[in-house]
């Protein structure tokens, strides 16, 4: 009878997803008494409830639940369901415990609370727990269990740990009993001596451990691994060479392994060289004649690596057999992509512009006549790309790279005539693309060397030509995103960033390639980037210890401490941070038209300072080698931005990771000095205070003087907020005023004044002489959307801390200095806000054309010429309409502001 009843509501939750009909179910069934039954309708009725995006209420239903101490299996289940849903880990843990406490010999809940340990990673409790299973119900995967919740619990690299000591006895016993009977419950001892750094120890387990591998290539692999960490370079010579002879020869890894064990050696002992040399060379020659029929590029690589590292250790009377490996290699290979990028390391001997020409013009010899067009394309590009890796290109006079930069051009073109005969597949990438890259960063390089941006529009026109034959150049797309952003057209950026398709792990790795502009008034789509890359780390806190337990379950130790070290590496993500930080400041500006929204906001928030123990800890999980770049070395990579540098918090390719760490102490700082202010924390406010004028000049160094300007005048504005709250507490408090405190208000204030009009001046004087271009958007931009709301916001304060005078005769207006200088300085601002309103909206925002800022013609395709400019100057206007619609909601709140 209850099954019946219950099983539709499972229905419309489970297959049919119809929340709103099981949460009518469940409330149409009436509970007379506690009981599973009635557990099992609040447990689902809380599952509906969280579905609908109840969180507050589904939570109370499972509090008030878990009130009655339920421990029917399914009952705990939906309530864990929910409860991970609503990122509650720590209720799972109490709801288990309580259940265990009434049913001390379930094994199911007692299980339940050592799962809800692993889950919240507390391996301390987990290993206590499993012991208790093993205690009280036996079995050796209880034993297993406590063993890795011991090793997770350890510090690695610490040899006298506590936990990894008594690992490492006790597995050494499990071994000898032949306890330890797969290659899964033999990582534990892998775990275990290689977080002690006792390689010695486990080089002589894998000797005893032959039959846990399954395939002898990944023992070997792993032995040899082992005997290079443990300095034992003349077996571990043996073993990767055995790798590479008997197993696989294009296996870089065996090839790098076997030339560091040889190198290592030779550095011990330097009349060790020419048996090294010679037992190698013949080594890799064998191969490369065993590879004749279908050519193998490792043993051919290997040969150019031992030259590459016996010149770094001063041989080079090497190089000239270095050269002839690379006219060979080229000549072999060069009908392959990949090529120029495998010597690519190599080409840095020839620093010199003689030997670099001399190098190239042997190289060139190797291209064959009379090829077929779609043999000849990838040999012709591979020379584009070694000519200007060996720095032959970039420091050609103009007219020359540009006659190179059209060379590139003509070889594209003529690579599209190959799809007029053969029909290209949608999703595959066109023969050519490589040469339109290689001419955009010869472009970029061009602008930047003549200070011209029309360079930059011809290297966007291109690409955007580029990307009508490959609709899914990856490539392309993030040259071109980067482009756009450093013209100002971040409308279409964002749209390219979206056409990537960023996801998952790729949200923490390739988000900095638009991040650069989450200070810009796109609040819309940033808003939705930083929510998608906040869900993704939570779904990681909730569900990658979820795998964690499952490969306990499964045995799968291996796995294990993956799980672990990815989830920590999430949790500390430098990606995160940012989009935290920068998501919090978003929605302050959402609340910037009333402080009390922004009170019961922040109060909300509880926003806190990331110190420098919080930095400290920050990983880099960034990806820049998808940031393809043949520029030699001393050119400036073409992603890199220079007027990133100035305004926003991210900087992550023209700042140092130190720098993007101070930049998100600042950013963080903002919302805790906001709550100080609300709430009259002096104390803290001062110190906080302190803080900012430090990181301000730590982060603004380097800035323009004007945007200097304004971080002092936001600065200024805490300060102003600080006196005023002290002038506040002596009116309520009585008190005789601080004459000081006053003095530096006054001053303040008239600083304050003059920097706002230095300020007005500058962007006033900008709009009016119509310089709108890329930075002076960015400064209005900034200036509005940060230091003026902020002024907005705290006008609303200063009015409660300076009310209005009773009129009474003979009563003097103790405030009256500062009041005037308040009221000078808020007409002031409406002035500014009314002078900037009128100009954009009369002058650019029904009017923009970004055309004349690009005064050369770029000599590309005349439509998508057209296309590229209605793009950037539909972003500015969108970027322009948005700052009026700021400036129009402060003119709002300022007219409602009086003294």
């Amino acid at each position: 009878m209850e099954e019946r009843r219950v099983q539709p509501i499972w229905d419309a939750l489970f297959q049919s997803r119809n929340y709103k009909l099981a949460l009518k179910l469940c409330n149409g069934i009436v509970c007379k008494k506690v009981d599973s039954f009635s557990q099992t309708i609040m447990a689902l009725k809380a599952v509906a409830t969280e579905k609908l995006g109840k969180q507050e209420e589904a939570e109370s239903i499972l509090d008030q639940l878990c009130s009655q101490s339920p421990t029917d299996p399914t009952v705990l289940n939906t309530m864990q369901t929910t409860y991970k849903s609503l990122g509650k880990l720590d209720k799972i843990t109490q709801i288990f415990e309580s259940a265990s406490a009434k049913l001390p010999k379930s094994e199911f809940h007692l299980e339940g609370v050592w799962q809800s340990y692993v889950r919240r990673g507390d391996f301390a409790k987990s290993k206590e727990f499993s012991l208790k299973l093993m205690k009280q119900f036996g079995g050796a995967k209880y034993h297993l269990w406590y063993i890795q919740s011991m090793i997770l619990q350890a510090k690695p690299g610490q040899k006298g740990d506590l936990q990894l000591t008594i690992s490492e006895k006790t597995l050494d016993k499990d071994f000898n009993e032949s306890k330890i009977d797969s290659y899964e419950s033999f990582q534990l001892i892998v775990q275990t001596l290689e977080s002690q750094e006792n390689y010695e120890k486990l080089l002589d387990y894998l000797d005893k451990a032959e039959k846990f591998f399954k395939v002898e290539e990944e023992r070997l692999k792993y032995k040899s691994l082992l005997l290079q960490k443990a300095k034992r370079f003349e077996e571990g010579l043996e073993v990767f060479e055995n790798l590479i002879v008997n197993f696989n020869a294009d296996d870089w890894s065996h090839i790098c392994g076997y030339l560091d064990c040889g190198m290592n050696l030779l550095r011990r002992d330097s009349n060790w060289f020419s048996q090294f040399d010679e037992r190698s060379r013949t080594l890799f020659r064998k191969l490369q004649e065993k590879s004749t029929d279908k050519p193998i590029r490792g043993p051919f690589l290997a040969e150019l690596e031992l030259d590459h590292l016996l010149i770094n250790e001063g041989k080079r009377e090497l190089k000239e057999r270095m050269t002839d490996n690379l006219v060979s290699f080229v000549k072999r290979f060069g009908n392959r992509t990949m090529c120029s990028g495998d010597i690519s390391a190599y080409l840095k001997h020839y620093n010199q512009t003689e030997e670099a020409k001399i190098l190239f013009e042997k190289i060139s010899k190797t291209l064959p006549h009379d090829l077929a067009e779609k043999e000849r394309i990838p040999r012709i590009i591979n020379l584009f790309q070694i000519q200007t890796k060996l720095n032959l290109v970039h420091n050609l006079p103009s007219e020359q790279l540009r006659d190179f930069i059209k060379q590139l051009k003509n070889e594209y073109q003529r690579s599209s005539k190959i799809y007029e005969t053969e029909k290209k597949e949608e999703t595959e990438i066109a023969v050519g693309d490589s040469l339109i890259l290689l001419a955009c960063h010869c472009l970029v390089h061009l602008s930047r060397r003549e200070n011209n941006q029309s360079y930059i529009l011809e290297a966007i026109v291109l690409l955007e030509d580029g990307l009508k034959m490959s609709k899914h150049g990856f490539q392309l797309k993030i040259l071109l995103l980067r482009l756009y952003l450093q013209i100002g057209g971040i409308k279409p950026a964002l749209d390219l960033f979206e056409e990537l398709q960023v996801k998952h792990i790729l949200l923490d790795s390739l988000s900095y390639l638009v991040m650069d502009e989450s200070i810009s008034l796109y609040s819309n789509f940033f808003h939705h980037l930083y929510m998608e890359i906040e869900a993704f780390h939570l779904e990681n806190t909730t569900q990658t210890l979820e795998y964690a337990i499952k490969a306990f379950q499964n045995g799968s130790y291996s796995k294990i401490r993956e799980f672990v070290e990815f989830k920590k590496r999430l949790d500390q993500s430098q990606t995160l941070s940012i989009s935290r930080v920068e998501h919090l400041l978003s929605e302050m500006k959402k609340n910037d038209n009333s402080i009390l929204e922004l009170e019961g906001f922040l109060a909300f928030k509880n926003p806190r300072f990331v110190s420098d123990e919080d930095t400290d800890k920050l990983r880099e999980n960034e990806d820049y080698t998808i940031l393809l770049n043949w520029n030699p070395e001393g050119i400036t990579s073409p992603f890199y931005d220079p007027l990133r540098k100035s305004f926003t918090s991210a900087n992550f390719l023209s700042r140092t990771q130190q720098e993007r760490r101070q930049w998100i102490k600042l950013r963080s700082l903002i919302p805790v000095i906001f709550l100080d202010c609300i709430k009259n924390r002096a104390d803290n406010l001062g110190a906080n205070l302190d803080q900012l004028r430090v990181l301000i000049g730590q982060v603004t160094t380097d800035f323009p003087q004007i945007q200097q300007t304004m971080w002092q005048f936001a600065v200024d504005l805490f300060r102003i907020t600080k006196s005023l709250l002290r002038v506040k507490d002596e009116i309520e408090r009585n008190e005789d005023h601080d004459q000081h405190n006053r003095n530096h208000l006054v001053e303040t204030l008239e600083n304050e004044t003059k920097l706002l009009q230095t300020i007005q001046s500058h962007l006033v004087g900008n709009l009016k002489g119509k310089l709108l271009n890329r930075s002076n958007l960015e400064e209005i931009v900034f200036f509005t959307s940060e230091p003026l709301s902020w002024a907005s916001l705290l006008f609303q304060l200063w009015i409660k801390c300076v009310p209005s005078p009773k009129k009474k005769k003979g009563v003097e207006d103790v405030l009256q200095e500062e009041r005037v200088k308040l009221k000078n300085f808020l007409n002031l601002v409406k002035s500014m806000i009314t002078e900037l309103n009128g100009i954009i909206s009369n002058e650019f925002i029904k009017n923009v054309d970004v055309t004349e800022y690009f005064s050369e013609s770029v000599q590309n395709n005349k439509i998508t010429e057209k296309e590229v400019i209605t793009k950037i100057n539909l972003s500015y206007s969108t970027i322009l309409l948005s700052i009026k619609k700021n400036l129009d909601a402060k003119a709002a709140s300022l007219k409602l502001t009086k003294l």
